[in-house]
């Protein structure tokens, strides 16, 4: 009896120990399956950090390249601003150039009409000498009829002292042979 018992103890205790067992399996699977869950899971979430990642990594790629583009463009504008600066320069040496070149200009209008005064000048000297010349010629014209005259009055003179003479003669002449009638 002992043994029966001890059978069906042993029996009991196998099927305890295969209900075990089955619940180990079950434990197992559901284990298993909790494991394939989890895995499932942290896959994702190894996904979602892959994810997190790549879009950080394109965020910080963005970031380097808005930093590249700002300095490009910083490099662009501060070139502009040197062509400015350039432009600037050129625009006042064209302004120095315009004033040199009036200055030129002026020093040449300066010199011509310098010339032109001069030019002026000696014209006028020309003119002086011209109307000097006139005078002189007219006044030698006149000395020429002032002498003409004398002449003419120095031989109406000589020709009065002449026929005074010859009257004087004619008188005398008349006189002596008054004379002689009245010696006579």
């Amino acid at each position: 009896a002992q043994r029966s018992v001890g059978k069906e103890v042993d029996k009991g205790d196998k099927e305890k120990e295969m209900g075990k067992e089955k619940d180990k399996e079950e434990d197992k699977e559901m284990d298993r399956e909790k494991d394939k869950e989890m895995d499932n899971e942290e896959k994702d979430k190894m996904k979602d950090k892959e994810k997190n990642k790549e879009m950080e990594m394109d965020k910080e790629r963005d970031k380097v390249k808005e930093k590249e583009v700002d300095k490009e463009m910083d490099k662009m504008k501060d070139k502009e601003m040197e062509m400015d600066k350039e432009m600037d320069k050129v625009k006042e040496m064209d302004k120095e150039m315009d004033k040199v070149k009036d200055k030129e200009m002026n020093k040449e209008m300066n010199k011509m009409k310098d010339k032109e005064m001069e030019m002026d000048k000696e014209r006028d000297k020309v003119k002086e000498k011209e109307v000097d010349k006139e005078k002189d010629k007219e006044r030698d014209e006149v000395k020429e009829k002032d002498k003409e005259r004398d002449e003419v009055k120095e031989k109406d003179k000589e020709r009065d002292e002449v026929k005074e003479k010859e009257m004087d003669k004619e008188m005398d002449k008349v006189k002596d042979k008054e004379k002689d009638k009245e010696g006579q």
